[in-house]
Formats: C-alpha cells, structure tokens, sequence
C-alpha cells in the first residue's frame, strides 16, 4: 500500500523523520519502498509497504502514540536510567551493539508497542556509536544532567500523545512548547548571540515550540543511515533520492541520506549547525542549502 506526507528538505529533522517512518516500516510490515517525488519546494515522500493492512504511514503515528520505552545496559553492568523513570534490562549474553558505555546516557533505547496483536519492538542506539570508528552518531543533544537519551525520546513520545488525531498529513508540523529537544528539528532553536538574549534566563516566561513527531522519527530515521559530516562538527551534508514513478529500496535511502558522489538522481543539501550554548556540548542546526539537483529519474 502506497502513502505519502509533505516535507521540507530545508528542514533537516523532516527529511530524518521521512527515513524514520519507511524504517519502523520495514520492521512492521517487512520490505518498504519510497523516494521523495516533486521539485523546488513543493516535494513529498512517498512510501509503499506491500503488506501493509492500513495506509502505511497511519501505522507509524499509531505506533508511535502506543509506544512505551525501556533500555538495555551489558551483562553485569549497573547501569541504569530508572533515576530518569525508564526501566533498564540487563543482558544475560556477552552481546552488545557497541562498547560498553561510561554512561547511562548511552544505553540503547528499546521501543515497544503492540501491533496485529503482538508486543512488537525497534531498538534505537545511534547515539552509542563511535566516530573513531567511521561512524558518527550525529548527537545534536546534550544530557542535561546526565539525561539518558532514552529519557529525551520517552519525552517526544509524550508530545506525540498530546496531537490531535485529526491532523492527517500534518503532523510533520505539529509544534508543543517543550523544554529540551533532540534538536533535529531548527524552527526550535536559537542562538543567543543572534537572537539578542538568552531564552533560558527567561524560563517563566518563555518556552520554545518542539515539533514531536519530527523529532522522534529523525531519531529511527538515523538508525542505520546518516547524515555526512563534512568539515568539522558545525557541517554536514544529507541526501534525498528522487524520483518520479518507481520507488527505492529502503537500503538505497539510507545510502541516499548520507549524500554520497553518484549518477544517481539525488539532492544533496549542506546542513550548518552552531553552539546554542558552550561550546563541545549541543549543536542546532541553524541552516540548510540545496548544493546541487541532478536530473530525476
């Protein structure tokens, strides 16, 4: 069954989130299709999973405001977030998805919620990865405290359960004042130095907007693919693969995001971030510019 949602290319967080939905997909429902269809600004992402039983992207928002969050530390860790109110599992093998963390902040983060009537389960883990390793995790946040990562999606999944049911294709653009983000998403942040003040000296009376769904589906959408840094940790540069009629397999959008040099119908765009805050801790994406359109397919 074939589906599809409006999105902004110049807003790095939706292009994540679009990646998002056709993952949790492929685990839902098996082999997913998609690619982003249209020219300028007016482009959509168009998905099919064949055996889906529901329009497709129905499946996801349902999935998404049903979903509980628990983490996993290694065997014989102690290791925990229950301090962040999200129970953690131990593992009872020697198998892990990456090198034991140094902090609780890193436990992998596993996302349940029943589905054709089974507890169905997507494991979200980005943030563990290593960029001495040739693989960054494209961690924009920064724990407050030592918040968990996992503590910072059961938030967003919060957010999701606030949205009308009602919004249809619009929930890309569905905004609740929050105050933390996973920061994919640029219409949250500021920068003090150009703002002209600092919104968290004034808490009681400003709340930034959050946008929910882009935020937690950016987080499943780098699961497997991801964005390029390019030069330095303030540049990156993503890819979207389009087309026209046929549609990609879910193995070339994730090549596609990570805005590889090809013959490929792709656009690739440069995504700028800067220092809300000190420097070394969060980055929030300030811009994003189209480098080049090829031909489409």
């Amino acid at each position: 069954m074939r589906d599809r949602i409006g999105v902004d290319l110049l807003n790095p967080g939706q292009v994540f989130a679009c990646l998002g939905i056709a993952e949790i997909l492929d685990v839902l429902c098996g082999p997913v299709e998609g690619g982003f269809v249209g020219a300028g600004d007016e482009v959509e992402f168009v998905v099919d999973a064949e055996a889906a039983s529901a329009p497709p992207i129905d499946i996801v928002v349902d999935f998404l405001r049903n979903a509980t969050v628990t983490t996993e530390a290694p065997s014989g860790s102690a290791l925990s977030t229950a301090g962040w109110g999200v129970a953690t599992s131990v593992r009872g093998d020697d198998v892990f998805p990456f090198r034991e963390p140094d902090s609780l902040a890193t436990l992998p983060a596993i996302v349940s919620a029943p589905f054709q009537g089974e507890l169905r389960s997507i494991r979200v883990e980005s943030w563990g990865d290593d960029r001495t390793h040739g693989r960054d995790n494209v961690k924009f946040w920064a724990g407050a405290q030592g918040k968990a990562g996992a503590a910072f999606l059961v938030d967003q999944l919060a957010g999701i359960r606030q949205a009308p049911r009602d919004l249809g294709r619009t929930f890309l653009n569905f905004g609740i004042p929050q105050p933390g983000s996973l920061r994919f998403d640029w219409r949250r942040d500021t920068i003090s130095i150009n703002s002209g003040f600092a919104i968290n000296s004034h808490k009681d009376k400003i709340i930034s907007v959050g946008y929910p769904f882009v935020e937690a589906l950016a987080l499943f959408g780098i699961s497997h693919g991801r964005p390029r840094m390019f030069d330095g940790k303030l540049h990156y540069r993503y890819g979207v693969m389009t087309t026209t009629e046929s549609l990609w397999p879910l193995s070339m959008l994730r090549m596609g995001l990570g805005a590889p040099e090809t013959s490929l119908p792709i656009r690739v765009f440069d995504m700028i971030l800067d220092w809300p805050g000190q420097k070394d801790q969060a980055r929030c994406i300030v811009e994003a510019r189209e480098v080049n359109q090829s031909k489409e397919m």
